[in-house]
């Protein structure tokens, strides 16, 4: 006796194979990456382009979205961050000269009410500023912008006057007599 199977003639149906639409927006996760690797640049433009082809393919297309905006606020964060910084580099050097010329102006009254000092004390004024150095133990903080010339010319003791004249960084000059 033989068998028969149960409907040779009709096979079982082979299952439907199941289709895996891709619904990630691959070029928006790529973009909002490069906003923070500092190809901001790059990534906006990546963003743009996802945005395009999850258009193309009728997907979502706010990931991408969220790419190129960031990208762009990036780069305008970074432009005002490199303006800001080249816009502060001229008020920086003033306040660099600014402070030079107070320590110059500094020394300059320093050394003249050391001369003062000086001749109350000998009747006279130094030859040299280093004869009121080595008399006051004083250290001229600024000499190099100080130019101390005693009278009358040529004198080299007991000179009765001076001319101290004081050049600032900003190319003025200040002239201080007693």
């Amino acid at each position: 006796m033989m068998e028969h199977p149960e409907h040779p003639e009709h096979p079982a149906p082979a299952p439907a194979p199941v289709v895996v639409e891709d619904t990630t927006d691959v070029l928006g996760i790529i973009s909002i990456a490069l906003a923070f690797s500092g190809l901001a640049a790059v990534g906006f433009i990546v963003g743009l382009i996802g945005v395009s082809k999850a258009k193309q393919k009728k997907r979502p297309v706010i990931i991408s979205r969220i790419g190129w905006i960031v990208n762009l606020v990036m780069m305008l964060f970074v432009t005002f961050i490199i303006v800001a910084v080249f816009a502060s580099i001229p008020f920086l050097q003033r306040n660099a000269r600014n402070a030079q010329d107070e320590s110059t102006k500094s020394a300059a009254y320093s050394t003249r009410a050391g001369l003062v000092s000086y001749h109350a004390r000998f009747s006279y004024y130094p030859a040299t500023l280093e004869e009121l150095q080595s008399s006051r133990s004083m250290n001229l903080v600024d000499s190099k912008h100080l130019k101390y010339t005693p009278s009358p010319a040529g004198c080299t003791t007991a000179c009765t006057g001076y001319t101290l004249v004081v050049t600032y960084e900003n190319g003025t000059t200040e002239t201080i007599q007693p």
